[in-house]
């Protein structure tokens, strides 16, 4: 998982420099969109579960501060849950293919890491979670929303009614209508929440 160790690089460089440029690495959200939004879950898990990062091979240092919150747009998590029939099915295949080096995603050795939803521990910090309800990967934020509530995580959860008019696609929040101004709207709200010097 070369994005998710590069992610883990990232952090450490952070912690390394926060006091050359004032930052305050305790203060740390980890965001995603789409594929991102993994990226973003997986390092998050693997600084949660020693036992996780093993198993891929990754050694988070303890000098690595746990991020704070997670916000997470439009992901992909989970290949238990996921439609490879429907409007992102060529790509999705692609990708899997890609990724595990086999057309049969589900079948690949590593499936298991990949598939967050069975490994997000009882500790990780809030989420925010949005996706449009024309995005074909709404079903994987609305289970993500899921485990997380049965494991007692506070979720922000933006989504919209099946009948939302006009109809919001994958990364619907990149474009600045009403509905992705509320997106938006929502992030900021969050991040003051839970970036605050002292959250309550």
């Amino acid at each position: 998982p070369r994005p998710t160790e590069e992610m883990l690089e990232a952090l450490l460089w952070v912690n390394a420099v926060a006091a050359d440029y004032r930052l305050d690495p305790t203060r740390i959200i980890l965001a995603g969109d789409s594929a991102g939004s993994h990226i973003a879950l997986q390092t998050a898990i693997a600084l949660h579960d020693p036992a996780y990062a093993r198993a891929l091979n990754l050694r988070p240092d303890q000098a690595v501060t746990r991020p704070r919150g997670l916000a997470l747009f439009c992901g992909i998590y989970d290949l238990s849950e996921m439609d490879t029939s429907g409007a992102f099915a060529g790509i999705l295949r692609t990708a899997h293919w890609a990724y595990f080096g086999t057309p049969d995603a589900a079948a690949a050795p590593d499936a298991a890491l990949f598939s967050l939803f069975a490994h997000v521990p009882p500790d990780l910090p809030p989420l925010f979670l949005t996706a449009g309800n024309a995005d074909p990967l709404l079903p994987q934020t609305e289970g993500l929303a899921r485990v997380a509530a049965q494991r007692g995580i506070p979720v922000d959860a933006l989504t919209f009614p099946p009948d939302h008019k006009p109809p919001l696609g994958h990364e619907y929040q990149f474009t600045l209508d009403a509905s992705g101004e509320e997106a938006l709207a929502r992030l900021l709200a969050y991040l003051g929440r839970v970036s605050a010097p002292n959250p309550s």
